[in-house]
């Protein structure tokens, strides 16, 4: 596989693909917020410019021809009373991302979210069903995917669901931290998705980055899904991360179910937002992980090394 280049690489899935990319042996441009921020364009086109010079000027060095856009707000809650900012990265960002990558032949793995969904399907998510967001941060995702279309055909859009690793802030990370400080944790029974190690996730976003570079025109651009097995709702894995943490050591929290609106979280969460991953394994061979296999490991890394949060 030859170059890449990876916005947003000091997030959470930024970072776990690069980590991959080099153990993999990839060249890989990394580029976080402070060397590109996607929501200008002149930071992006320069970003760009300055990496191909660079590869360019080096003995044996390869163009980047592929580009990952993993840069997002993710911060759901927040969203609500910073819509503009929200959509600054998740909708304009993209779409400068999209637009300057294909002004230089560049093609684009972006990643989007489950919660472009409104939930109120019992049938796990394909591709095609319609996309109905019921908060900020899904509004912008999906504005997002639109500017990506609309930039060119050369795009993957890859959506993700619950992504969990042993750092920054995800769902897993904050169960082991409020069970820390608090001794109980409070979690909703009446949201169900597909809980998703970050590994899995940058491993399946490598896989699709390779089938780019190998497959060149005849590669089957689109949306995807790629989402862990089981299902489970909030409060069922909620229940599997307090009691692999129990396994490891830390005192056992109280674990409370309650539903979404006793939560009053400032931005609405849908009910259901489970992807089925049929497509991507039937086009690329790539299965959906099993996250409880993922679990144990990633709650010993976080107790191991502290969970202060990637930026």
């Amino acid at each position: 596989m030859g170059a890449l280049i990876v916005f947003g690489a000091a997030g959470q899935l930024g970072s776990a693909l690069v980590r991959a990319a080099r153990s993999a042996d990839i060249d890989v441009a990394a580029l976080a917020h402070g060397d590109a921020d996607i929501a200008r364009e002149d930071d992006v086109a320069r970003a760009l410019d300055a990496v191909a010079r660079a590869r360019a000027g080096r003995a044996g060095g390869r163009l980047c021809t592929v580009a990952v856009n993993a840069a997002a707000w993710t911060d759901v809650d927040r969203a609500e009373t910073a819509a503009a900012a929200a959509h600054a990265v998740n909708a304009r960002g993209a779409g400068i991302v999209a637009v300057q990558c294909a002004a230089r032949g560049i093609a684009l793995l972006h990643i989007s979210t489950d919660y472009i969904f409104d939930g109120e399907s019992r049938a796990a998510y394909v591709e095609d069903d319609p996309p109905r967001p019921v908060n900020v941060y899904g509004a912008s995702k999906l504005a997002g995917e639109t500017a990506v279309r609309d930039a060119g055909p050369r795009h993957v859009i890859l959506r993700c669901s619950t992504l969990f690793g042993a750092r920054g802030r995800n769902f897993l990370t904050a169960v082991v931290r409020r069970a820390r400080q608090h001794g109980s944790v409070r979690v909703p029974v009446d949201q169900r998705s597909s809980p998703t190690p970050l590994e899995a996730a940058a491993g399946a976003a490598l896989r699709l980055v390779g089938e780019i570079e190998r497959r060149g025109e005849s590669m089957p651009f689109g949306t995807y899904h790629f989402g862990g097995e089981p299902a489970a709702s909030r409060y069922e894995f909620a229940q599997a991360i307090v009691d692999a943490a129990g396994e490891l050591g830390l005192p056992p929290p109280r674990l409370e179910a309650a539903a979404r609106e006793a939560l009053r979280s400032a931005a609405k969460r849908p009910a259901f937002s489970v992807l089925d991953g049929g497509k991507i394994r039937r086009t690329f061979g790539i299965a959906s992980p099993d996250w409880r296999a993922a679990l144990k490991p990633t709650v010993a890394a976080l107790l191991a090394g502290g969970d202060s949060p990637e930026a």
